[in-house]
């Protein structure tokens, strides 16, 4: 890293190092959301398809047998969600790009914003309130990460 802030070759290296992880990253949870798309589909269909007969007015099925059938979909859409969404694939996406951005990229881009500085000081531009922006983009996708992800979820099961 030391050896970064003072060659600029080096700092372009990393540059393109991370931005090739970070796409990568992107393109993961692009596949974490088809993927959960693809789970919820066959799983869900058929048991949307039953209870939009059920609760359809003129079927007349009693009350309690629409109660069963918004009952069945919440059970089983909930299950779909609690495994994909709240306890494996999406969670574990988050620790990891958490990972690389904390113990990786961001001291890396602390190095190159160094380099920057240093730059600007001896082309004779003050550079003590310079702050590089792309710590505040990295966290902003990081949230948009997780606001794409629990938005996938239904808001509240469904009811009568």
């Amino acid at each position: 890293m030391e050896q970064m802030a003072q060659d600029p070759q080096l700092a372009q290296a990393a540059t393109k190092v991370h931005w090739a992880k970070m796409e990568g990253l992107l393109k993961e949870f692009d596949a974490l959301k088809a993927n959960y798309a693809a789970a919820l589909e066959p799983t869900l269909d058929p048991v949307v398809l039953e209870m939009a007969k059920v609760l359809d007015a003129a079927s007349g099925a009693p009350t309690a047998e629409r109660a069963a059938a918004v009952a069945r979909y919440s059970s089983t859409y909930s299950a779909v969600c609690e495994k994909r969404i709240i306890r494996d694939n999406f969670p574990a996406f988050l620790t990891r790009f958490k990972a690389y951005v904390v113990g990786t990229y961001l001291p890396s881009l602390d190095k190159q914003t160094a380099m920057t500085k240093t730059s600007f000081e001896m082309a004779g531009v003050n550079s003590a309130a310079y702050q590089d922006t792309e710590q505040l983009t990295v966290v902003i996708r990081c949230l948009d990460y997780a606001r794409t992800a629990f938005g996938l979820r239904n808001r509240l099961p469904q009811g009568l």
